[in-house]
């Protein structure tokens, strides 16, 4: 068969999925099925297998390939792992009423009263930070909307500022992975979510997705965390003098 002999299949029908039942989707996969072909009728069926949850995006996914494909019928099973409350979108968000503090979904943070905390968490104070008002999705995740308090827009050089302004332990360090460029102008709101991953011994990994107000991922961070006392920053400094 010659190449010019070849019909082209458009994409869309050739990772079309059929509805078997609740949890099993079918697929027929065409001529050479390589990898990331396969990949696309993974992420379809997870797409449509969780519209109905209100979360057709899949953010984050990992494949292995334990054998080679083969042309013909395939079966996607779907397993569900964990779903409840992590496995729905967010919370609607009018921009214009939140900085009002008239959201019916998102709320200011309530600033720290205590001087001794904001001289340490400085940060705190140059941005404001708006939570969802019937909490947070589950325990380890959490979802925030900010802006700077000086109403200037963020661009990729305050990403680094954005994914460490949450102090929520002592990070002792991490990588960023930029998506998205921010252009000057249009970027007053960012969406930040951060997700740990199971403590052990004080500590744990810590997952940041940033977006911007569109809902396009602009950044990827990961740290590496300690959960220490704030004492560790509120007590006076040493004026020992270590020696060398």
């Amino acid at each position: 068969m010659t190449s010019e002999s070849l019909e082209i299949v458009p994409f869309a029908e050739a990772t079309r999925l059929n509805v078997v039942d609740s949890h099993v989707y079918a697929a027929n996969l065409v001529e050479v099925p390589n990898g990331g072909y396969v990949a696309s009728c993974i992420l379809r069926a997870a797409s449509e297998y969780l519209a109905a949850r209100g979360q057709p995006d899949v953010i984050s996914a990992h494949f292995e390939y334990v054998n080679r494909t083969e042309v013909g019928p395939a079966y996607l099973i779907i397993q569900d792992i964990k779903l409840g409350r992590a496995s729905t979108s967010r919370p609607p968000v009018d921009l214009a009423k939140m900085v009002k503090g008239e959201d019916a979904h998102w709320a200011p943070r309530p600033k720290s009263p205590s001087p001794r905390t904001n001289s340490y968490a400085r940060a705190q104070l140059n941005v404001e930070i708006f939570s969802p008002r019937k909490g947070q999705p589950r325990r380890g995740v959490e979802e925030s909307w900010i802006r700077l308090t000086s109403g200037e827009g963020f661009t990729n050089a305050s990403l680094g500022f954005v994914a460490d302004v949450f102090p929520t332990s002592w990070k002792l360090g991490g990588q960023r992975r930029v998506k998205k460029e921010l252009k000057d102008g249009d970027n007053d709101w960012i969406f930040v979510r951060t997700s740990a991953k199971r403590v052990q011994n004080g500590r744990f990994d810590l997952d940041v997705v940033i977006m911007d107000k569109h809902g396009d991922i602009v950044a990827l961070s990961t740290h590496v965390c300690l959960i220490l006392s704030s004492a560790r920053n509120l007590g006076a400094r040493s004026t020992t003098k270590g020696n060398l």
